[in-house]
């Protein structure tokens, strides 16, 4: 009973750091950025960004959109899946899942006080 229980805890943690579910996680994060960006376009508050805030956007719909690229490249075997997953590919997501939230909260608080943020 135990075993499979240990079983059941190992199985799920792998699927919980896989770099095929992290990268569903970053894609949505992405999208729900750029949605909040859109409303502040849509809404003509675009003028409270700062050029670096606009910059950092663009940065990262690039760097998203290479790690996804990577990780479906990587996803075409099992091989591959695992040579990454032990290069850190996991940690790599989940940092860039980071900067995204961070940028979305940015954008969320600070429109109207970016000078302060």
């Amino acid at each position: 009973m135990i075993s499979i229980f240990g079983l059941f805890l190992i199985v799920t943690s792998l699927h919980y750091v896989s770099p095929a579910r992290l990268t569903r996680v970053l894609s949505d994060a992405m999208s729900s950025l750029e949605k909040v960006y859109a409303d502040l376009v849509c809404t003509q508050l675009m003028g409270l960004l700062t050029a670096d805030d606009v910059a950092r956007l663009r940065m990262l719909q690039l760097k998203v959109g290479a790690l996804r690229t990577e990780t479906l490249i990587h996803s075409l075997s099992w091989r591959t899946t695992i040579c990454a997953f032990l290069k850190g590919r996991s940690y790599t997501l989940y940092h860039c899942i980071n900067e995204v939230k961070k940028m979305e909260t940015r954008i969320k608080v600070c429109p109207s006080f970016s000078t302060l943020c």
